[in-house]
């Protein structure tokens, strides 16, 4: 119902799931900015506020630039599958191994990306000089990049734009990022402990803070694992009463 839905997928196919659970997200992320803006405007007036929060609007705000696009062009946005609507050459690209994003944002990254090819003379081609120039020209400047890179290794396009400086990636796999070098220097994966199987990895909170080191985050609990704590610490339920109600099955879980 948000419209992301509509410009998922590869051009011309049926629009296709998000691969990040967003909709589940969203929330998550704009529920804390507005209580931390809420507890601000506390300490100002001193008084309360009702905070709204809803996923649909949320993911109606991570449409980004796109209502734009329609309001302008009084047309829904299509799917692009890795390309973008304006910029050419943006996207996925095959390569001998695997395959690299690359991305052309102005036109000076395009005159990179010809020295990188080592065809200068394509920066002044009359079918590619401008942004929408390449634009409307997309699928030859993508057949012509996409020629170049299916001959040569992920790592070795890597090094190449990267010695350009032209906006590049790998994609990785999941297991595969979580081991790069600079996942790893982030410390985005730690050690928790797991009330049935020990230590377990978990991936690490992504807001880093200067001076001492966060408390790793905890692992998912297993049924019934802090239902004594609250009972006990919160209720003030009587130890001997918790058991009774373990004895009787009313609670679940480690006693």
């Amino acid at each position: 119902m948000s419209g992301a839905l509509s410009v998922n997928g590869e051009p011309g196919q049926p629009p296709t799931k998000l691969g990040l659970p967003m909709g589940d997200l969203v929330g998550g992320i704009n529920g804390p900015m507005g209580i931390l803006a809420a507890l601000y405007e506390r300490t100002v007036t001193g008084r309360g506020r009702l905070i709204d929060v809803s996923l649909m609007d949320g993911l109606i705000g991570l449409l980004a630039y796109l209502p734009q696009l329609a309001f302008f062009t009084g047309e829904d946005p299509k799917p692009q599958g890795s390309q973008h609507p304006n910029l050419v050459p943006y996207g996925i690209f095959p390569a001998k191994d695997g395959q690299i994003i690359i991305a052309c944002l102005t036109n000076s990254f395009w005159e990179r990306i010809c020295d990188a090819l080592g065809q200068r003379d394509l920066v002044q081609d009359p079918r590619f000089h401008t942004i929408e120039k390449r634009r409307d020209n997309r699928d030859a400047v993508n057949a012509l990049l996409s020629d170049f890179t299916s001959q040569r290794s992920v790592d070795a396009l890597v090094d190449l734009f990267t010695r350009f400086q032209v906006p590049n990636a790998p994609i990785l796999g999941v297991m595969e990022a979580l081991a790069q070098p600079q996942a790893v220097a982030r410390d985005m994966v730690v050690e928790t402990d797991h009330q049935i199987l020990g230590k377990i990895p978990i991936v690490n909170r992504p807001i880093k803070f200067s001076g001492d080191q966060q408390p790793v985050p905890t692992a998912p609990p297993v049924l019934g694992q802090h239902t004594d704590e609250i009972l006990l610490t919160i209720l003030g339920l009587p130890d001997h009463e918790i058991g009774r109600l373990h004895e009787a099955r009313v609670i679940a879980g480690p006693r």
